[in-house]
């Protein structure tokens, strides 16, 4: 996510929907404006600056999002992301996955991913030219916001990687680049 400015983040309100994914990366990244920039920092948000020096974002560690938020009265219960969906704050995940919370997940949050390929054609020209092609296949978490990259590649190597939504808009954007087309999408079943 770019840095959000003022009426970009209202925008952003206007439309938000609770966000009650578990937080298996290593935070939340949050739309705050100037003046509720305290008050998140009070409850333990974090400031992340923009490499280029201008401006940055917040964001709130996975270790307190679901703590109680210190106002909370009695019994309520209310946490720390109760709080920010109250105020429409939450735009999704913040930083690289966390292999001992994805362990942790129940079968619901891994069915149906969504099952995208992504191709390049290698052609050699001439007499006996074989056309051969090289496959990316990713699978996006709905339940988790994460992309799984899985595979054997001469670009990216034989491995499988969990990424959370920024770092796979980029891994597709590199791929585009390099000459990959996506030619599938299949919603797989549970």
């Amino acid at each position: 996510m770019s840095i959000l400015k003022t009426h970009e983040i209202n925008k952003f309100r206007e439309n938000y929907q609770d966000y009650t994914k578990p937080c298996v990366c290593k935070g939340l990244k949050l739309a705050v404006l100037f003046d509720e920039k305290d008050s998140v920092k009070e409850l333990g948000a974090k400031w992340h600056p923009d490499p280029s020096g201008k401006g940055g974002y917040w964001y709130m560690l996975e270790n307190r999002v679901d703590q109680q938020h210190p106002n909370s009265t009695g019994n309520s219960g209310a946490t720390i992301r109760d709080w920010l969906n109250a105020n429409k704050m939450i735009v999704g995940t913040y930083g690289s996955v966390q292999d001992d919370l994805l362990k942790q997940l129940e079968k619901p949050f891994w069915d149906a991913p969504i099952r995208y390929e992504l191709q390049k054609s290698n052609s050699v020209s001439g007499v006996g030219g074989v056309n051969s092609f090289e496959s990316i296949i990713l699978y996006f978490y709905r339940g988790i916001d994460v992309v799984e990259y899985r595979g054997a590649n001469e670009a990216y190597g034989d491995h499988s990687q969990m990424m959370n939504l920024e770092e796979a808009r980029t891994f597709w954007d590199d791929s585009l680049s390099r000459g990959y087309n996506r030619v599938d999408i299949v919603e797989e079943n549970a």
